[in-house]
């Protein structure tokens, strides 16, 4: 796997823009992968609507974490069977 210099180096030919170019849009990137984040953890907390969530994240992405959730409790629930 290339070194982040090389991956630097690697953007710096390709796309022909400064350095400051692609290091504010890689914080841009990474700031909103942290932020969806933060939000799909809060949704999956109920610290969000769902139509907070939505709106933040977009319908698929809820869906994926509703289905994960659900996911979860059906195997908890099954897991749980034997121990009443």
């Amino acid at each position: 796997m290339a070194m982040l210099r090389e991956k630097i180096d690697f953007l710096l030919k390709s796309d022909g823009v400064l350095g400051s170019a692609i290091l504010a849009k890689a914080l841009e990137i990474g700031i909103t992968q942290l932020y969806n984040n933060a939000i799909a953890e809060a949704y999956l907390e109920g610290g969000f609507s769902r139509e907070t969530a939505i709106a933040e994240l977009g319908k698929e992405k809820v869906k994926e974490l509703d289905y994960a959730i659900e996911s979860i409790e059906k195997d908890v629930a099954w897991g749980l069977q034997g121990e009443a």
